[in-house]
Formats: structure tokens, sequence, C-alpha cells
């Protein structure tokens, strides 16, 4: 992993105020959204009750790719509540509905991309959904929780609540179930963890209502909600998991956190009625690690879901009239104005091992990690990774025929190939001056003799232009 300082660009920077996000206008009819899910393409699928978004027919639920909106087919005939993505991509809907795609499915349904599937003989009216790995199907539905292994429903023993919010799979693929406190018969706690086998509190009795968990990148648990309980410390409406017991993330912060999301940089959005130090700081609010802010100025009324879809731009719904002040009421998203991206140029040649090429991940945004996948690497072989603000169109010295140096190096890192590819991973500096700045990217392979020891010849990928986006 290499950590770019660019210290010498920051003259090619735009200005923090020209990277916030501003609120763009309402869409008429305003849907009533309920819940949100980000899909592995970056897609989000937006669910409540509506029957169109944007002036797209779309019955209850609907698809936004970053530039329109979509139908999932017929979508279903009731109100969407919660949502999950199976590790196949698949997105399972639960809420509260009889009918999916135009057939029979009770209040739960399984959406592959191109067609509606029932889960069995489906459940009771669905509060939160998880699936693991194996593709099992945790759902708290009612006032119990639900397996689905493909074929049939098991109630799941020793957890029942009438007042279940939420459901989440942990990395380690334990499910946490969240809700109102005293959802076990042997021990009050608002958050329950399922292991495979039984159910237990994790980090002990944790009181309060606990409503969202969020996932980040970096693996932190956090749990947003209500009265929390964190003690001795006292109560707090977002907790984070040590890996022993919860804490607060701000011990300052009390109210109502009803979701969570986290932008590209890792900064998270706490959506709900917030109060600091007894008093309101608003109702979409960023975490910095270090202090809050409003998100383009606020929504005018409680914000009950946040999402980020995987262009960047955030989406909340709510009982709110205004975003930023402009007339949203209840769903609103927001603009990029300093968009991330990604672009290919020039062509990789032939190693002993095959075309070499160079493809991105994810996108570029200040403050995450940038992640790039390097292929066709010959077996042995070092690589150099090479990154720069100009480009170049020369020969590769001790090249194979065709194969160019495309980039001229600012910063380079060696790397071991595995597997007959590389992964890089390179730390973008965590401020907005950097939006905007072009870096180009390429790998150089260096191919050894059967001992290792000597320079067979050198090939090289195409370069990659990463355009540094900022929120």
């Amino acid at each position: 992993m290499i950590r770019l300082a660019l210290a010498c660009c920051s003259t090619l920077g735009i200005a923090l105020a020209q990277c916030a996000p501003t609120w763009l206008p309402a869409l008429s009819p305003s849907p009533y959204v309920v819940s949100f899910a980000v899909m592995p393409t970056g897609d989000l699928v937006a669910g409540g009750l509506f029957a169109s978004v944007g002036g797209v027919p779309a019955q209850n639920i609907a698809r936004w790719d970053g530039s329109v909106w979509s139908p999932l087919g017929a979508g279903v005939n009731g109100t969407v509540a919660q949502m999950a993505v199976a590790p196949n991509g698949d997105l399972i809907v639960g809420g509260t509905f009889s009918m999916a795609g135009g057939a029979p499915a009770q209040n739960i349904a399984r959406w592959d991309g191109i067609s509606w599937s029932p889960l069995g003989s489906g459940t009771a009216s669905v509060r939160g959904i998880a699936v693991r790995s194996t593709g099992e199907v945790i759902a708290a539905v009612g006032g119990v929780v639900a397996s689905y292994n493909g074929t049939t429903w098991t109630e799941l023993p020793d957890l029942s609540a009438p007042h279940f919010r939420s459901a989440v799979t942990l990395p380690d693929d334990d499910v946490l179930v969240l809700g109102d406190g005293w959802m076990l018969p042997w021990g009050g706690t608002a958050i329950a963890r399922w292991n495979g086998t039984a159910f237990s509190a994790m980090g002990g009795a944790n009181w309060g209502q606990a409503m969202h968990a969020l996932v980040r990148r970096n693996g932190e648990l956090l749990v947003a909600g209500n009265n929390l309980d964190v003690q001795p410390a006292g109560y707090s409406s977002i907790v984070r998991w040590t890996g022993s017991s919860f804490v607060a993330l701000d011990p300052a912060l009390t109210g109502t956190v009803y979701s969570l999301a986290e932008l590209p940089n890792g900064d998270v959005i706490a959506a709900g009625a917030l109060l600091r130090n007894g008093l309101p700081i608003g109702n979409l609010m960023r975490w910095n690690g270090a202090s809050w802010s409003p998100i383009a100025g606020d929504v005018g009324g409680h914000a009950n879901d946040v999402a980020v879809d995987g262009q960047g731009r955030i989406f909340v719904a709510g009982s709110f009239a205004t975003a930023g002040g402009i007339t949203a009421p209840g769903f609103a998203r927001t603009d990029l104005p300093c968009p991330a991206a990604v672009a290919a140029f020039g062509s990789g040649c032939v190693s002993a091992a095959g075309p070499v090429a160079l493809t991105a991940e994810n996108l570029p945004w200040a403050g995450a990690t940038h992640r790039s996948l390097a292929t066709g690497m010959a077996s042995p072989s070092l690589a150099v990774h090479i990154v720069g603000l100009s480009a170049l169109t020369q020969p590769l010295p001790f090249g194979a025929p065709g194969c160019m140096s495309f980039v001229d190096p600012l910063h380079t890192q060696f790397l071991v190939p595995n597997g007959g590819q590389c992964v890089i991973a390179t730390v973008l500096p965590n401020t907005p001056v950097f939006a905007g700045i072009q870096l180009l990217t390429q790998v150089v392979q260096l191919e050894l003799d059967a001992a290792g020891q000597n320079l067979v010849r050198t090939s090289a990928s195409n370069g990659l232009a990463l355009t540094i986006g900022a929120m």
C-alpha cells in the first residue's frame, strides 16, 4: 500500500467550498421512500410506497443507475420496508405485500436482476433482513427471527420481541439483530448476535433502541438508535464496537439516529434528530472523526434513512419538507460537484503469462484507498507500480514488442505478483484540495529467468487516468 502526499500539487486543487454537495430539485411527485439498498455495481435501490419515481412508473421499488430511474420488473403490491443484498448480487426485499412481479410472494421476495421469486411460503411482516455468505436469509418477522435455507423457513430459538428494527451481516458472517431492548429471555438487550447456532448479547446487556447498524469499509461496526446504554459512560445515539464492548462514537451525542451511511472518504452520515450536549444540531449530519457538520444545509425535518450510491451521491428519505432550503417533501438527493472518475488509456502488451492489464476496482476519492488490479503477471517476476502526473509514449527498455511506458514517474512501488496478479492499494490524501487532480498509473513487469535471478525482459500494462473526487 502506498500513501500519496502530493504536496507539490496543491495549487491544482479545487477549493473546499466548490466540492460541497448541494441538493437537487425535488422529484414530482415525490415518492414515499422507506428504505435504501446499494447494489454491488453501485446502483441504488429505493423502496417504499409509490407508483413512480422521476416520472418513471415503478411499483413501490425502483433502481437508480447514476443517470436514470428504472422499475424492478412489475415490483411489489405493497410497502417495501427492508432490503438486503445477497452475496451473489440478488436483492432480498421485505415489507408488507402479497405479490412480487405479479405472482404470490408473502412479505418477502427475491429479485435476481431479471425476475421476481418468492422465498418459500413467505413470512409475517418483515422488520429486518440479513443474508449470510452461504445465501441463508435471516429475517426479523413479526415478533421472531427466522432463517430461510433456500427451501424452508425455521424459527430461530431464544429471541423474540415486539419491536425489531433491522438486521445486518457482520464481517465474520454472524448476524446482528437490532430492536428495542429486552429482546432475549435471559436478559435485556437491544443488540443480539446470531452465530449460526445461538443468540447472545453482544458485549453484554445493551439497553435502549437499536435501529440501524453500519459495517464500515475498514470493518468497524457502528450501531445507531436512541439511549443506547454504554455504561458507565452513559447513553449515546451512536456506539462503536471495540471488539469486546460498545463505546460512544461521540460521548456528547444524544437524540435519535435512525440510519447511518459512509461517504467515500470514510466520513459517517447520521440521519435522525440529533442532539449534542442536549441541544439540537441537525437532522442529517456528517462526522469526520472529530466534529459534526450539516449535509448541504441539512433537511427541514426528521431524516429516517440515508444512503450513498457508488458514485458518491447522497440520498435521504424521511418526514421533512425541504432539503437545503429546496422543496423536497420526504425524498431528496445531492449532486456531484467534484466527481471521481477512472479512464483507461494506452494498450498493455503481452508477457510470458499473456496480456498485461490494469483495471480499477473502485473510484479514486480523497481520503479513500483506491484499489486496482494488474493481471497477466508472469512467474517469476517483479512488478513496479508507477504513479505520475504527466503522460509519456515511449518504448519500454528491454521490452517485449509493443511494450510502452505511458507515465512519467513521480512515485514508484515494487510489488511481488501472486497467482499471476498484483493487488494495488493507494491511499489518497484526505483533503478536498486535491479534487480534480488527475493521477496517471501503470504497472511495469520485470520478467525473470527460472531461477528468479536475471532479467529476461520487461512488459507493461495499459495506463489508468484517475481523477480524484471529493465531497
